[in-house]
Order: C-alpha cells, then structure tokens, then sequence
C-alpha cells in the first residue's frame, strides 16, 4: 500500500459486472472522479462540487460503498460528519476467471464511457484555452505517434506507461504543489491493422 496515498489500497481489481456499472452510472463516476481531482470530502462539499443536493450525494456515497469503490474517511470526521475517500488509487479490470458476454458488454460501455470524459476534457480546454496562462498552454501536451511491437511488448509498454505516471499522482492533497492543477492523462494504443493483415 503507497504511503499517504489518502486510499486504503493501491490497486483495486474489479470483475463482478454490477460494479462495473457504477463507471458508467453519470453521478456515481462524477463522485468518483471528484473524489481522484478532489480529495476526501463530504457529502456536502461534493454537492457544492457537482451543483447537486446533498442528500443525493450521499445516496450516491452509500451505493459506492456497498460496492467497495469508497470508504469512510474516519480520520476526518467529527460528531456526525463524514468523509469519504476512494477506496484505492486504481481500478483494473483484469479478465475474469469466468467471463460472460454480459460482462463484456459492460466492459465496452465502461471504455466507452472513459473515451466519452476524455474527449470532453480535451474539447473542453481547446474551447477555453485562452483562459490558461501561456505557460500552462505551452505545457498542454498532444502527442500521436505509430509504433511497431509485439503483444508482449505492448504489455511492457503499459507498464512503462504506469510507472512514469506513478509519482505524479498526488492522490494525497498535501502532497500537491499549491500551482498544481488537475490534468487528465488518456494513453491509447490499439493495433491499427489486423494480424491476418485485414
């Protein structure tokens, strides 16, 4: 488990599909993203957060921790506030023992979904560019590139990926630099042509 992570685990793997949902579910994956950008917060900071009521983020709050995906941050809550933070620092979701077409279904929607905030993000701050400073334009990264390699270098690669990405997580709000903004990575690489050369 990393230290000061602000999560009890570091990885949380998921196979069951009910769970899966609640990547998709539009509330539930806004707490869970404002939780990552965030930090530990109650049901009334992710209210003012997500211009919702608090009573319905903590509907939504209990249903995440039904599932596993938050927990009650008891080292911050007082009387009869409570603090909720993400259960781990990432969720995978590995092939299950017994897959199903239902699990695979979901498994589409889950990309689906994460492809759908993703380009959001970005035409976002393409809209509103102008609104950064220069310095954090010119850091705005774009980056395409073609490479050749096999699966198994592939599957390296997304490690070599992971552990670039690893120290500048911050999940724990005081590790932050006060300058410091949320900024949404998206890695993709899928082969463009098939083996049989389809």
């Amino acid at each position: 488990m990393e230290k000061d992570s602000g999560c009890e685990q570091d990885v949380l793997e998921i196979t069951d599909v009910a769970t899966m949902r609640v990547f998709t579910h539009p509330v539930r994956a806004r707490i869970m993203w404002a939780l990552r950008e965030h930090g530990p917060a109650t049901a009334t900071g992710l209210a003012q957060v997500l211009g919702a009521s608090s009573g319905l983020m903590s509907y939504h709050l209990r249903q995440l921790a039904q599932h596993g995906l938050v927990v009650e941050d008891t080292e911050r809550g007082r009387g009869r506030e409570r603090w909720w933070k993400l259960a781990a620092a990432h969720f995978l979701f590995p092939e299950p023992a017994d897959r199903t077409p239902e699990y695979d279904a979901e498994l589409a929607r889950v990309r689906d979904r994460i492809l759908e905030v993703d380009s959001a993000a970005v035409a976002d701050f393409v809209a509103n560019e102008s609104s950064y400073s220069r310095e954090w334009q010119d850091a705005s990264l774009f980056l395409t590139a073609v490479v050749h390699v096999t699966h198994e270098e592939l599957t390296k690669l997304h490690g070599d990926f992971g552990a670039v990405l690893e120290p500048w997580y911050r999940l724990d709000v005081a590790e932050r630099p006060p300058d410091a903004l949320p900024v949404r990575v998206s890695i993709r690489a899928v082969p463009t042509a098939r083996p049989d050369g389809a």
